[in-house]
């Protein structure tokens, strides 16, 4: 896979299957991002404040949700751009991409939500789960 990235945190997940915790280096997980995006001043600021780790959520309190979140913060990417599947969000994408329908402007919102997500492990505590 020519993506070192994505293979890193694929890697990660089905270390998470197979042993029920995985090998993370903040310092590969950084290198393989910028190696793969690119050192642009945006990206180096970006990857400061993302981390692989642990999200838990108050209406599943014994379920681990390993994957992309903000780092040192129980907030999840894909928590984050299911939440920009709004209405203001579509009206916004709407003026850039004018000549997108609303119903494909909110299919590129879940199909985005839904990539995230598979990027996730969840575990419940205990035991094992996807």
């Amino acid at each position: 896979m020519k993506n070192k990235f994505l293979k890193e945190i694929l890697d990660m997940q089905q270390q998470l299957e197979e042993r029920g915790e995985c090998d993370y280096r903040e310092d590969r997980f950084k290198d393989n991002f910028l190696f793969q995006y690119s050192h642009t001043p945006d990206n180096v600021r970006a990857i400061q404040n993302i981390e692989y780790g642990i999200t838990t959520q108050d209406y599943e309190p014994h379920i681990e949700t390993y994957g992309l979140k903000i780092k040192n913060k129980n907030v999840s990417l894909a928590d984050i751009v299911y939440s920009l599947e709004c209405e203001l969000i579509a009206d916004c994408l709407k003026r850039g991409f004018p000549e997108l329908s609303a119903e494909e402007i909110e299919s590129a919102q879940r199909v985005l939500t839904t990539l995230l997500n598979s990027l996730e492990f969840r575990k419940r505590t205990g035991e094992s789960e996807t």
